[in-house]
């Protein structure tokens, strides 16, 4: 038997559409007008694509190519606006984050792949968004990124990276 070593986009896309749909939707029911897979496929998306706007992103590729990677790639029926991803994505508690990194994780360990991330003690070097966990225009410190806006305002901010070990 042949075991793969690394979960192509399909298998990936699927471990996060199947822990989706396990999730419990806590949105008041009055509120919503998509799907909770909808929301949360379509901010997976929209950081496998990394582009700022999701919409436009499709919107120019429906207009270009007549087609629609959300639908095609990642099986969202319908595109939410950001209001609605937002409040569908700010709500993910982190153990759904954890067991998601545990389902993409088991198949890298299995396929010996992990080994080529090992950098220090069973220590993995993986490239995750960060967790940003300050933000101001007003207040910076030397350690501060900084991000320049279109308007002239500059926004100091503190983000997290990550080490995972198995």
């Amino acid at each position: 038997m042949h075991v793969k070593k690394h979960p192509g986009f399909s298998a990936s896309r699927k471990l996060v559409s199947d822990r989706i749909l396990k999730s419990e939707d806590i949105r008041q029911e009055s509120k919503v007008e998509y799907s909770l897979h909808d929301c949360r496929q379509g901010a997976f998306a929209m950081m496998f694509f990394q582009d700022p706007s999701l919409n436009a992103f499709q919107q120019r590729l429906q207009e270009k190519r007549h087609l629609n990677n959300l639908k095609t790639m990642f099986n969202v029926n319908a595109m939410p606006r950001s209001t609605q991803s937002g409040t569908a994505v700010d709500n993910i508690p982190s153990t759904e984050i954890e067991s998601l990194f545990s389902d993409f994780r088991r198949p890298l360990q299995r396929g010996k792949q992990m080994e080529l991330l090992e950098f220090m003690d069973k220590k993995y070097l993986i490239p995750l968004d960060g967790a940003q966990y300050f933000s101001s225009s007003n207040i910076s410190c030397k350690y501060c990124l900084e991000k320049n806006h279109k308007n002239g305002e500059t926004t100091c901010r503190h983000q997290t990276d990550h080490a995972i070990s198995a």
